[in-house]
């Protein structure tokens, strides 16, 4: 009678018997809670199985950010493609089966550092792509800058244009792969009118998603001004005109009659209201395919380290901490909304996997592209004279002299005469502070554009403090229905009493009025400041009202310390 242990003998292969290790979970040391609710799942593995296959499973089991022993969630992976990646790591299979699984498991992949699996799941999507799938593959070339596979799909768009906007897939694609299909010379459609309804189409698709009645004025709002300058409506004749666009409620009665007229009796040079392309040159070129592909601005580092007090340096550059790094600097004009904190904010004792949140409105639509948080507090810092029993310490706040700080350049001749948490801004930091206390306070921060970027002060570090640790972040915006709307996670070597930006994977559109919610995960066990800030700050003309809604909605929301936007 064979023992339990008997199993071993019967599998031939190493695959074989690390199969059966995730199937059974025997001897499994470690638990994810992977996706959201209602679809979330729990896995039972091995930590030493999952660290030898990705450096990321590496730092966090083994490295100096290890994990308690408590269930670790992974919200922005879902359950389907977390168990694909498992079966690569213990068994090197790899089952893929469509186009959408595909593109979730590179997402896995490029998450936890596991190239060869991120080869293969780009290989699959070049053997299935399809005009019904090339948007989305294009924005999942641009996500993870793959520019060959980017300018595939966007070939595919161009000559076989008719096929892609008829599929019900081209209403779920993001507005800038619309305004990037709109720019395109050259497009095989027969008439404009083919581009004109389908941008009707998407438009009230977008007022859906938005919980919006399909008005003209809210078609406009969710299209912006860049589609109607693109679509050469002077390009129809004056009855597809008539029977087309000038009954639409898309355009306005002045809009649509100034198109008739011009259409019926041509000028050399149109007059049409402002906001309307004028273009008469179809897009139709049968003996002249080609696409343009848009401009690649760059992508800024996903986690940059702001030494808020110091002079500037390098951006951090690729190394072997975090290899994914590696990315191009250049970026719009961005803005930084900061929330000052109140002075003696107490830091937070975590012990991992610590989870900040925050709820906010703006009045203006606005594009996000990423947050501030701060890093662990030094000891230094830790020793304020407040402590209390509920594992929260004071800061004790070191006013800056205004004699040691370049506004300009935030360098600090002498580290120890700041203390990075204080309750001034860092824009504002050689300024008084704002009137009034508590958390209702508001503040006018005034323009910050990124003069900091230009100044060379990201990845500067903090004079006289160089004890690095290694700090992983999972950060994610969702609306108020609590659909994501972008993620990133984070690794890298990071210094205490210091800033780290954080950058989304790909910019968010926000529709002034809206409640939308940033959250960050905090894997590392640390001193953190949690001191109440701002729920009120006016930055660039633009009002943000933070902690909206009821106290359920947000969570230590002091973490979150500033959102960059653009316009």
């Amino acid at each position: 009678m064979g023992t339990p242990n008997d199993w071993q003998v019967k599998k031939r292969k190493v695959s074989e018997r690390g199969r059966y290790l995730l199937e059974t979970s025997q001897w499994s040391d470690c638990k994810f809670i992977v996706g959201t609710e209602p679809h979330q799942e729990t896995f039972q593995c091995h930590k030493l199985f999952l660290a030898i296959a990705s450096p990321v499973f590496d730092a966090m089991f083994f490295g100096g950010m290890a994990e308690k022993d408590v269930p670790i969630p992974i919200l922005d992976v879902q359950p389907e493609a977390f168990r694909a990646l498992l079966e690569y790591i213990y068994t090197d299979g790899i089952n893929l089966q469509s186009f959408d699984q595909a593109c979730e498991l590179c997402y896995a992949a490029k998450k936890y550092m596991l190239p060869y699996l991120v080869e293969e799941c780009t290989k699959f999507l070049w053997r299935d792509l399809h005009p019904r799938n090339a948007c989305r593959a294009y924005e999942f070339a641009k996500l993870f800058e793959e520019p060959v596979l980017m300018e595939k799909c966007l070939e595919i768009m161009c000559s076989e244009t008719q096929a892609v906007l008829s599929d019900p897939s081209f209403e779920e694609a993001e507005h800038s792969t619309l305004v990037t299909l709109l720019e395109q010379e050259n497009l095989a459609v027969t008439s404009e009118l083919i581009l004109f309804e389908a941008v009707t189409r998407w438009a009230g698709r977008e007022c859906q998603r938005r919980g919006l009645t399909p008005s003209g004025e809210n078609l406009r709002t969710v299209l912006g001004s860049e589609p109607l300058r693109l679509l050469r409506l002077l390009t129809l004749t004056p009855s597809q005109l008539a029977s087309g666009p000038a009954i639409s409620t898309l355009l306005t009665r002045d809009e649509a009659f100034a198109l008739l007229l011009e259409a019926s009796a041509p000028r050399e040079s149109a007059d049409l209201p402002e906001g309307l392309c004028t273009s008469r040159v179809p897009r139709y070129h049968p003996k002249k395919r080609g696409c343009t592909m848009p401009p690649r601005l760059g992508k800024a580092h996903p986690f940059r380290k702001v030494g808020l007090f110091s002079g500037g340096s390098p951006p951090l550059e690729s190394t072997d901490h975090n290899p994914m790094m590696a990315m191009t600097w250049g970026s719009p004009s961005r803005s930084h909304c900061w929330r000052n904190m109140i002075p003696d904010a107490p830091c937070y004792h975590a012990t991992g996997n610590m989870e900040a949140s925050v709820t906010f409105t703006v009045d203006r639509n606005i594009c996000v592209v990423g947050i501030l948080v701060p890093t662990q507090v030094s000891e230094r810092h830790r020793h304020g004279e407040n402590p209390s029993s509920s594992g929260e310490h004071y800061i004790s706040e070191l006013a800056p002299r205004s004699s040691e700080l370049n506004p300009s350049y935030m360098h600090v001749i002498s580290s120890s005469a700041v203390n990075p948490y204080s309750a001034q801004s860092p824009q504002n930091l050689s300024k008084p502070r704002s009137s009034g206390s508590g958390p209702s306070m508001s503040v006018t921060a005034g323009s910050s554009r990124d003069t900091l970027a230009s100044d060379g002060m990201f990845g500067a570090r903090i004079m006289g403090f160089n004890e690095e640790y290694t700090e992983l972040l999972y950060a994610h915006l969702t609306d108020a229905d609590g659909c994501r709307l972008t993620y990133t996670h984070l690794s890298a070597r990071v210094q205490p009493d210091s800033m780290v930006e954080i950058s989304f994977n790909r910019s968010v559109h926000l529709t002034r009025g809206r409640t939308y919610k940033i959250g960050v995960q905090f894997t590392n066990s640390g001193w953190y400041p949690i001191g109440e800030c701002d729920r009120t700050v006016k930055c660039d003309d633009v009002t943000f009202n933070f902690c909206v809604g009821g106290s359920d909605h947000y969570i230590r929301d002091g973490l979150i310390r500033s959102i960059i936007f653009t316009f």
